[in-house]
């Protein structure tokens, strides 16, 4: 990526998990700015608050950002992802909608991906069958794919895999 917390910071630090835990500038407790003159300062909700403010998001204009204190969440124990193919615009995204109101989806990635069969095995991973694949609309030029997580905090209270599937693509997905 070549990209630090710093920079992700810059550019206000969008991600999966946004829809859950807002932005990462917003879970930014402090930072340190090294200024054009070279001054280092501590910026923070109760010092230097408008810098602090400008400063998340604001690509680099204000100084460079060397240091961050976070808001962190713990890692889960495992991650479950599963990978739905939409050919219809409509059901992607009446899904992404529906996905992130349910409260067991942790994470959610949206793709639009060209029709091209390599194109959709390059961002899902692996190879379609071609059972799976003829089940697109090859009239459609682009499709889309969610890529939906589930962490596990707990690994007593973990479903199988395929309960954890079955109950999502049963209650939500329209794939």
């Amino acid at each position: 990526l070549h990209l630090s917390v710093g920079g992700t910071i810059s550019t206000g630090g969008v991600g999966q998990r946004s829809f859950r835990c807002g932005l990462q500038i917003d879970n930014v407790l402090e930072l340190e700015l090294i200024q054009e003159n070279g001054n280092r300062l501590i910026c923070s909700n109760s010092k230097n608050k408008a810098l602090f403010d400008r400063a998340r998001g604001g690509y680099g204009q204000f100084g460079m950002i060397s240091k961050v204190k976070m808001r962190l969440e713990a890692a889960p124990k495992q991650v479950l992802v599963y990978k739905a193919i939409y050919d219809n615009a409509n059901d992607f995204i009446q899904d992404q909608i529906l996905l992130s109101a349910e409260y067991s989806v942790s994470a959610v990635q949206a793709h639009i991906v060209l029709n091209r069969r390599e194109e959709i095995e390059r961002r899902i991973g692996q190879t379609l069958s071609n059972e799976n694949y003829s089940l697109l609309n090859d009239q459609s030029l682009w499709v889309f794919v969610l890529e939906i997580s589930i962490y596990i905090y707990n690994p007593e209270t973990l479903l199988s895999t395929k309960e954890c599937q079955q109950e999502i693509f049963n209650r939500v997905l329209h794939c």
